[in-house]
């Protein structure tokens, strides 16, 4: 262990040297990208997700608007979803909305995606988001295709959700999952 650990620097070094590829270190990620307290007007286009442990884009309830994420490929793996205090967790590839912010986020657009092999929603609008539109996105091998959740207890709602030219192959539960309770 310790020789791999000395030995990484160089290792990593020869990788971007021979693929050209540039590495960037990070610790312990929950969410590849997780916009937040009012970011809006972003354009975040033609990234790649591998194994995430929440969510792979995440529009996190805090007014969030007019966002656009296009062009991404994001792919499921082994880790294990987990939430903030370390219990268990559920992963969603694509998310606007969250069951615990007032604020919601609105607007906003998921495009030209694919989803594959991803243990989980490969979709989800939870309150208080609206107008959330998945456009043109494919989703192969997943749990659940969309996942549109209101909580009418609290009058937090999740409305006018749009799915535009999506296909759907080979999921293991639903294609559309809507709760209203």
């Amino acid at each position: 262990m310790l020789q791999g650990i000395e030995r990484e620097p160089d290792a990593r070094n020869a990788y971007e040297v021979r693929t050209g590829n540039l590495v960037e270190q990070v610790g312990f990620c929950r969410h590849d990208v997780l916009l937040f307290n009012g970011s809006s007007y972003n354009r975040i286009e033609g990234g790649t997700s591998t194994d995430t442990r929440i969510s792979a884009l995440d529009l996190h309830g805090a007014e969030c608007n007019d966002n656009l994420f296009t062009d991404w490929v994001i792919t499921g793996g082994p880790s294990v979803a987990t939430n903030g205090d370390g219990g268990p967790g559920n992963k969603v590839a694509l998310r606007a909305g969250n069951t615990s912010h007032a604020q919601g986020d609105d607007n906003n657009v998921f495009m030209n995606c694919l989803v594959t092999n991803f243990e989980g929603n490969a979709m989800e609008a939870l309150p208080r988001s609206s107008n959330t539109t998945f456009m043109n996105v494919h989703v192969k091998d997943t749990q659940c295709g969309l996942k549109v959740r209101s909580l009418a207890t609290t009058g937090n709602v999740c409305d006018r959700t749009t799915v535009h030219g999506c296909v759907f192959v080979n999921l293991t539960t639903k294609v559309f999952d809507v709760d209203g309770t």
